[in-house]
């Protein structure tokens, strides 16, 4: 025990002997009787608990010396009183005990409990006479039990080094607690509140301070902080908050005595808030180096995180009136249920390279900046996106920017994003997904039905849910509710990829471009309708009016442009279309290489033909295309 305490509980043990637990008073000249309390039945071994919440208070009266009670001298006891701080307390009963012999042994005298503050002391008086001091030991008084379970477990667990958990059993003692002024008349109650629990908290606090400052060593002499490192400061730091709410009712009953314990806890908290926000910093730098400050080569990081980043913005399964964007959907990539095919390829390289969490933190990062600063990436990343654009396959700057311009909800800037993103787009689900988010911009402004969006969605989920029937019918209800292009499109789509009926699927198409001409993915659908049943004629016309239409000069319909010019054998027509308008819009797509290889091979010109399917197979080396290109070049070239 420590020495200091070890002293008080000497000194707390003394006062009981200052007034004494047995008294002597006397009845005569020649007789005293001596007077110890008891229990109703005259039993001086007392319960500890006995007198706790008793509505009466038992004292036995024994003769002092070589005398005897007389039977008649048993009504003079009734004269007995209690006199504290100069008010008499009558006695309520006096009841003599007699032996096997009926001699009486002792008196019991009873006194109202609610007239004797019996945590103070006492006397007994009878006519002149007055009694030594008797004090009522503190394990009688009431809530004598509880006080001391609080206590001792308290400095049990201080002697463990268990601080908080002392903590928060002495609380319970202290002002704020139920019966703190039951509590403040027991002899140690000073001791807790003076000296035990500052002594509690200001050894936690030296101990905090300790691990604060080695945290802080290691953090300045690291060059990088891992998550788990940045983990362990959030930890101390929120500790040192959660604990300072647990002392703060000690701190500020007692500010003016124990200001500097407050100001050192707060101390605490501010270092430990600034070693957490400079950690917190250095790793979120680190963290997002790779986006920040990467470039593409060759399915790089940086390259498989930037599509999949631009895919999981653009990926939706619903449609609304656009508002702000508030968050991407991180469980499409941590949660494998979720997984869907327009994210697997980028997905497994992920857990192929063991980067699946590196990746899941940056997009907790970026969820963080849409929280915060109502952006998803700053101006450092977004200037490295645009200095990469001309090494994207697809279009993930004007994608990545356009969120961003939602995430500020910025409508008009983020639709120009996404119609510019479509005219860079080559790959026909991103299209989709784009021309979704397209029809969201225009049901906001357009003040669309919410029924109408009901049935679309509801279409959409089951679509989801490989239901193809049930959402046609859902898109049948939505056409019936006014002039939208969407649901006779997405009847058409799928008449035409799950069912494969090319007939409906045109009337449909068609249906939704005369609604709405400017719709790209429905043109390059009713387009690749006419290039199948070889209407080149046709198409080509249909395309100088497409081009005519504002933001439809995109990549895809120029694409398709010269395809038809190479099926019509017009193979320079066909490489003006790739060189002059496709390649200046997208440069790094494989069928367009493939096309232009397709071209000079039409024109016999086998090394240009060689080149660019070579620069196919620089894109993809795995494609089919590439391979079965060169195989057909070494067929008709090396003959």
């Amino acid at each position: 025990m420590n020495k200091s305490y070890l002293l008080i509980f000497i000194l707390i043990q003394l006062s009981f002997y200052v007034f004494g637990q047995t008294a002597e008073l006397k009845t005569d000249k020649k007789h005293s009787v001596e007077i110890k309390l008891s229990t109703s039945s005259g039993s001086i071994e007392i319960p500890d608990e006995y007198y706790e919440f008793n509505d009466s208070l038992f004292f036995a009266f024994q003769p002092k010396g070589d005398w005897d009670f007389k039977k008649s001298e048993v009504k003079d006891f009734k004269a007995i009183k209690i006199k504290q701080a100069q008010v008499p307390t009558f006695s309520s009963r006096v009841t003599p005990v007699e032996n096997d012999s009926k001699d009486i042994t002792h008196i019991i005298i009873a006194f109202s409990r609610k007239e004797i503050d019996i945590t103070k002391p006492f006397e007994f008086f009878y006519e002149d006479y007055v009694s030594s001091a008797i004090q009522i030991p503190e394990q009688h008084w009431a809530y004598y039990s509880e006080f001391n379970n609080y206590y001792n477990s308290g400095k049990a667990l201080y002697e463990e080094k268990k601080y908080v958990e002392a903590f928060e059993q002495l609380q319970n003692i202290i002002p704020g607690a139920e019966h703190h002024l039951s509590y403040t008349n027991f002899s140690s109650y000073n001791q807790v509140y003076d000296q035990l629990v500052p002594d509690i908290i200001s050894t936690y606090l030296e101990i905090e301070n300790t691990k604060l400052l080695t945290l802080q060593s290691n953090f300045n002499n690291k060059e990088k902080i891992s998550g788990e490192e940045l983990a362990v400061i959030k930890t101390g730091k929120d500790s040192v908050i959660l604990i300072n709410d647990i002392f703060e009712p000690y701190y500020r009953i007692t500010e003016a005595k124990n200001i500097d314990l407050r100001q050192n806890h707060e101390k605490l908290i501010s270092d430990y808030t600034e070693l957490y926000t400079a950690a917190y910093n250095a790793w979120r730098k680190s963290s997002l180096k790779v986006i920040e400050n990467g470039f593409y080569d060759n399915e790089n990081k940086y390259e498989i995180y930037i599509e999949l980043i631009a895919r999981l913005l653009v990926y939706t399964n619903h449609v609304e009136k656009l508002s702000k964007y508030d968050s991407i959907d991180i469980s499409l990539i941590a949660n494998p249920s979720n997984e869907i095919s327009f994210f697997k390829y980028h997905i497994d390289i992920l857990n192929q390279m063991s980067w699946k969490d590196d990746f899941i933190t940056i997009l907790e990062l970026l969820n963080e900046e849409i929280s915060a600063n109502s952006r998803l990436i700053g101006q450092t990343h977004l200037l490295n996106l645009r200095g990469n654009m001309p090494y994207e396959s697809q279009p993930n700057y004007y994608v990545i920017n356009a969120f961003n311009e939602l995430a500020k909800g910025k409508f008009e800037d983020f639709k120009q994003g996404i119609l510019l993103a479509m005219t860079k787009c080559t790959d026909k689900e991103i299209m989709y997904y784009l021309e979704l988010w397209h029809f969201s911009y225009r049901f906001k402004n357009n003040g669309a039905d919410e029924n109408l969006l009901e049935k679309i969605n509801a279409g959409l989920e089951y679509e989801k849910k490989y239901m193809p029937t049930d959402a046609i019918k859902q898109y049948e209800m939505a056409k019936r509710m006014g002039t939208c292009a969407l649901p006779p499109f997405l009847i058409g789509r799928i008449k035409l990829e799950k069912e494969h009926d090319i007939f409906p699927a045109e009337r449909f198409i068609k249906e939704a471009i005369n609604i709405y001409p400017g719709f790209a993915l429905a043109r390059i659908y009713e387009l690749e309708m006419l290039i199948e049943n070889k209407e080149y004629d046709n198409s080509l016309t249909e395309i100088e009016a497409i081009l005519n239409i504002p933001n439809l000069s995109i990549w895809y319909i120029q694409y398709l442009k010269a395809r038809i010019l190479f099926l019509k054998e017009d193979y320079k027509g066909s490489l003006g279309i790739i060189e002059s308008n496709c390649m200046t819009l997208n440069s790094n797509n494989l069928e367009q290489y493939i096309l232009l290889g397709d071209n000079y091979l039409g024109l016999k010109d086998c090394p240009a033909a060689k080149e660019n399917y070579q620069n196919a197979g620089d894109i993809q080396p795995d494609n089919p295309l590439y391979k079965d290109r060169m195989l057909k070049f070494i067929t008709e070239c090396n003959n």
